[in-house]
């Protein structure tokens, strides 16, 4: 077994957060932790909720969405998804059943309800709470596979949040007792999860803090994950928390028996070493280093405008998007790499300090202009609203209650935002190429439909039924009205949302300005659509599976997409490669332990400066 020591100051928790920057392994963490309090004969829930649900493949198991699932004797999973959970929160809450089937069969209400800012969150920290104040409590301990850093902290700072904003109601009430479970040191702790490398490292430090300081939450754990991936000494998070080095795991990658067989191989072996037995030797000669592939970058962004870059968060795109920038500036194209992201990485990958929320130029000697964009979703949509709206509608909409929130929170408006962005920027004639850098994953492929989703959003039903100035929600909010107003008026009522007036008045505020914002969106779809992708992956399997579902789903046609496959062991080789990902060239960087601040100019020499062979 492992030291007992590290694992102490969990012993008596009864709720876990496990986080750290994305692709560090933290379902991976989550999973053992989970599997060790169970085995002890502690009685488990683990939650996924990034909606994959990806610790059930661990297992060998397809994961079962939101219905309860075992994993192994005392312990079972859940994964998060907002439908369900509002569904809970609702049925929990309301007075009776009537009251709560009425509301959750208005599709107003649920169209509505995904415009609340950080309602989502709200839920699933509502869903722990009922979980663990239950008076025959099911679980002894629940173990939350969290977001990556920065979603996380906003989750676990939300229930401050709403005890700022709602004065009274359910809602409060549920603030209040998080609040207090999250203050018990011996009841709620976060483990953090990172690598031996310096983002990764700095990130877990602004975790640790940013949970204290923002959520009242410690840190009882810090598991460094892939120790000596890179063959070199990496850099280890500061501080004094008790910590569980896991090293980079070599597992067998021949053909799988099911179609989980690798993952539970693999986990089998991150739990031994995880419990502190040494890792499996390899048996057999060691692979020969990898090639770099045979994607040709000259001839791939060849009189290409725009260029994608797409891939599930911690595989180290918004690095190589740099890098694709800085390699197409010294190849003479002036070129601006713009972030959709709303982690800082751009600033951190390039050395730069502040906000980029407009062009910072970068200077490269002997290269045409190369500029970098950071989006602020904020300073965006301040900028579009001066242009388009007067000045007595901007001051209306600046003064709801409401706008700080709906602008990170309403459907399609943060990822719209990319695309006005962008839009902002493609026509400018001192820029000949534009790299994008997508979010990771799933709201990378939500940027990608953002133009299709924001046409949808002003033409659906609920919203055209809305701003309507006789609509019945007028004369609702007035006292006046019955129909699908009354079931909003009856979730503000008995849910404690307490936000259909300023939401009212939110929309209302753009009447007028929509016709420009679908013009733009329609323009910016048929540039998306000739653009030119590249999928970015690391070597881990869980990335790999990521990487192959969104390769599936771009625009992109015949010959307009290629594979950076980043982050290869040097000492294990490649992995095997899911079909939709085989035939798609490819660019392979092997594991670079160097200095953060330069590693975007070093890939951009491997770019250009490596022979292409046949894939390797």
């Amino acid at each position: 077994m492992a030291p007992a020591e590290p694992l102490d100051g969990l012993s008596g928790a009864r709720l876990l957060f496990v986080s750290g920057k994305g692709g560090v392994g933290k379902t991976a963490v989550a999973s053992a932790l989970a599997a060790r309090a169970a085995a002890s004969g502690r009685r488990v829930l683990l939650v996924s909720t990034d909606g994959r649900g990806d610790a059930a493949a661990l297992y060998g198991r397809a994961d079962r969405g939101y219905a309860e699932a075992e994993l192994a004797p005392r312990l079972r999973t859940v994964t998060a998804e907002f439908e369900a959970l509002l569904a809970d929160f609702v049925r929990t809450i309301a007075p009776v059943g009537f009251v709560a089937s009425r509301i959750l069969a208005s599709p107003t209400f649920r169209y509505f309800t995904r415009a609340t800012p950080g309602l989502p969150d709200l839920l699933l920290l509502g869903k722990l709470r009922d979980l663990l104040a239950a008076k025959k409590r099911r679980f002894d301990l629940v173990v939350v596979d969290a977001p990556a850093t920065g979603h996380a902290l906003s989750l676990l700072s939300m229930p401050r949040t709403v005890l700022r904003v709602v004065p009274a109601g359910p809602i409060h009430r549920i603030a209040a007792d998080l609040d207090a479970l999250f203050a018990d040191e011996r009841s709620a702790a976060l483990v953090v999860v990172a690598e031996p490398a310096e983002l990764a490292a700095r990130e877990a430090e602004e975790l640790v803090e940013g949970a204290r300081a923002r959520a009242g939450l410690r840190a009882g754990l810090l598991v460094v994950n892939r120790v000596g991936r890179s063959g070199r000494a990496g850099t280890l998070p500061r501080g004094e928390l008790p910590t569980i080095r896991v090293p980079e795991l070599d597992v067998p990658r021949g053909a799988a028996e099911s179609p989980f067989a690798l993952d539970e191989a693999f986990f089998g072996a991150f739990r031994r070493a995880f419990d502190g037995s040494p890792p499996p030797r390899r048996r057999g000669p060691a692979p020969p280093p990898p090639g770099p592939g045979d994607l040709d970058l000259d001839d791939a962004l060849r009189d290409e405008p725009l260029v994608v870059l797409a891939g599930p968060g911690g595989v180290g795109k918004t690095t190589l998007a740099a890098a694709v920038g800085i390699a197409s500036a010294r190849s003479g194209q002036r070129t601006l790499v713009l972030t959709v992201d709303p982690a800082r990485r751009l600033a951190q990958a390039l050395g730069l300090e502040g906000r980029l929320d407009r062009p910072v130029r970068v200077d490269l000697p002997g290269a045409a202009a190369f500029s970098v964009l950071q989006i602020d979703p904020r300073a965006t949509f301040d900028r579009l609203l001066a242009r388009v709206a007067p000045p007595a509608t901007l001051a209306r909409i600046r003064s709801n209650r409401l706008y700080d929130g709906l602008v990170d929170a309403l459907p399609g408006v943060v990822e719209y935002m990319g695309v006005e962005a962008l839009a902002e920027h493609a026509g400018d004639p001192g820029i000949d190429r534009i790299v994008l850098d997508t979010a990771p994953a799933a709201r990378g492929v939500d940027f990608l439909k953002s133009p299709e989703r924001m046409v949808e959003l002003l033409e659906h039903d609920a919203l055209r039924w809305f701003l309507r100035s006789d609509s019945l929600l007028s004369k609702a909010l007035s006292g006046a009205s019955r129909g699908a107003a009354v079931v909003l008026h009856l979730a503000d009522r008995h849910l404690g949302f307490s936000f259909l007036a300023d939401l009212a008045d939110f929309f209302r505020a753009f009447d007028g300005l929509y016709d420009g914002f679908r013009e733009r969106s329609v323009r910016i779809r048929a540039l998306l659509d000739e653009a030119r992708y590249l999928v970015v992956s690391s070597a881990d399997r869980s990335a790999l599976r990521t990487a192959a579902e969104l390769a599936e789903m771009l625009p992109a046609g015949p010959g307009k997409a290629g594979l950076l496959l980043n982050r290869v062991s040097p000492r294990f080789g490649l992995p095997p490669l899911p079909p939709a990902l085989r035939t798609l060239p490819r660019r392979n960087f092997v594991e670079d332990a160097g200095a953060a601040e330069t590693l975007p100019f070093r890939l951009a020499d491997q770019l250009v400066s490596a022979e292409v062979a046949s894939p390797s």
